[in-house]
């Protein structure tokens, strides 16, 4: 069987050398529907189906505060008080560990150690960051809460600042760097693979000053992330903030009736509405892929239909129906194969290049790439196009009626009513769905 089917592809190769336009044509076609639908689904799974790349990410969180108000509008845009974030802390129940961090504005630092002054990103966090995400520092350690009371000029580098700055030097534990005119003494080194995913790329890491009783319960500008103790759900975690927040607003007078907090998955956080807007792009790119198949389609039952004489000879000689519909079969497979494999280029290369130009865009557009799932997923479309596109011209190319067909010679009627038919269908079928792509897009 499988020397049968290798015996068909050679003399698939052989049919598309011998007319190599309809060859190209058919493949560029194609790889324009695969490459669309390649790419967007490598952006799709990394961003929205993949978990995030942390230990046990489903139980990362972040707490927003809103106001009951407006609460839709309040969430997603507000910020916690310090001493809030302190009460959470203590009192949550469910939650193992919080940290705020503090994205208000971007914090960016004068680096001065150097041959030259350079400008890095500083992002002040509070103790247990790194505990939260569930990864521990490449050397060295994380801030501790009595750093946090002490204003400590301690700082957590980057893996690319480490080597950037120092070389990688494995004794850089004790040094300090100088930032923004004030020496700090380096206690850690981040791993090479550490991102924060909800502010990006960070140069340096230092504690925030959150001395308890300093701060006024209306100066909001801290963000709360956290890890669920294992076994809560975010249904459970909610009750036990909501509680928190209430013994808030019912103790303390400068604190509004009407604030809320509320707790969502860190993962859907951070992807955001990216997720709808992928799917559709998703589904836009599966119409251009169907079209694509439609136009290839025609081109093969129109290229069928010219090799009616030699398909009725191949039958008269023995050839059943069946093989001969694996024959189409294998021309088909070997048309879309070309074209799975220069749609995974033209999908890497364009994803890139759109990446290149906004990586801030897309959430966690660092982690799209050429990987396995996107290969399972290339090899399955590739099978499924060679069959949209291959079924109906090789069930009709199939089909003989030896006496016509020997009689009316190679270059003879182009098949008849029936095959008329069937490419004024296909003919309708591509125009209906790039109509349904039209109305789509504007929508």
């Amino acid at each position: 069987m499988i020397a049968s089917f290798l015996s068909d592809l050679r003399f698939a190769l052989r049919q598309m050398i011998k007319k190599p336009g309809f060859a190209v044509i058919a493949i560029l076609t194609l790889t324009l529907g695969i490459g669309a639908n390649a790419a967007i689904f490598s952006v799709l799974d990394a961003v929205v189906l993949s978990p995030l790349r942390f230990p046990e990410s489903e139980r990362l969180i972040r707490i927003y505060e809103a106001s009951s108000n407006n609460p839709d509008r309040g969430f997603g845009d507000s910020y916690h008080t310090v001493p809030g974030f302190l009460d959470l802390r203590r009192e949550a129940n469910g939650i193992e560990t919080l940290a705020a961090i503090y994205t208000y504005r971007e914090d960016g630092r004068d680096l001065t150690d150097g041959e030259a002054p350079r400008r890095i990103r500083v992002l002040p966090t509070s103790a247990d960051y790194f505990e939260v995400y569930g990864v521990s520092a490449r050397l060295g350690r994380s801030f501790t809460q009595e750093e946090e009371l002490e204003d400590a000029n301690v700082v957590i580098m980057s893996h690319e600042l480490w080597q950037a700055h120092t070389g990688g030097d494995p004794n850089v534990l004790g040094t300090t760097i100088q930032l923004d005119g004030a020496r700090y003494t380096v206690v850690g080194v981040a791993r090479r693979s550490f991102r924060d995913v909800v502010v990006g790329e960070v140069d340096a890491w230092v504690p925030l000053d959150l001395p308890e009783g300093e701060y006024s319960r209306q100066n909001h500008f801290l963000s709360i992330i956290g890890r669920l103790d294992r076994g809560v759900s975010l249904e459970q975690a909610q009750t036990h903030v909501s509680a928190v927040n209430a013994r808030i607003v019912e103790t303390y007078e400068e604190v509004p009736d009407t604030q809320l907090m509320r707790v969502i998955s860190l993962h859907d956080d951070v992807v955001g509405s990216t997720d709808t807007m992928l799917r559709i792009l998703m589904g836009a790119a599966g119409l251009v892929l169907l079209i694509a198949c439609v136009n290839v389609a025609n081109l093969f039952l129109a290229r069928s239909l010219g090799r009616r004489r030699e398909i009725a000879i191949r039958s008269a000689l023995g050839s059943g129906r069946g093989r001969l519909v694996r024959q189409f079969f294998a021309e088909s497979l070997l048309v879309a194969t070309l074209a799975g494999l220069a749609g995974l280029v033209v999908a890497h290369l364009g994803v890139r290049f759109l990446l290149s130009i906004s990586p801030e865009a897309v959430a966690r557009a660092q982690e799209v790439g050429l990987d396995g799932r996107l290969l399972l997923f290339a090899a399955a479309v590739t099978v499924l196009t060679a069959l949209l596109f291959g079924l109906v011209p090789a069930l009709r190319g199939s089909r003989v009626d030896l006496t016509s067909d020997l009689r009316e010679g190679s270059r003879g009627m182009a098949g008849g009513k029936r095959s008329t038919r069937i490419r004024t269908a296909l003919v309708a079928t591509q125009m209906a769905l790039a109509l349904v792509l039209l109305i789509g897009a504007g929508i």
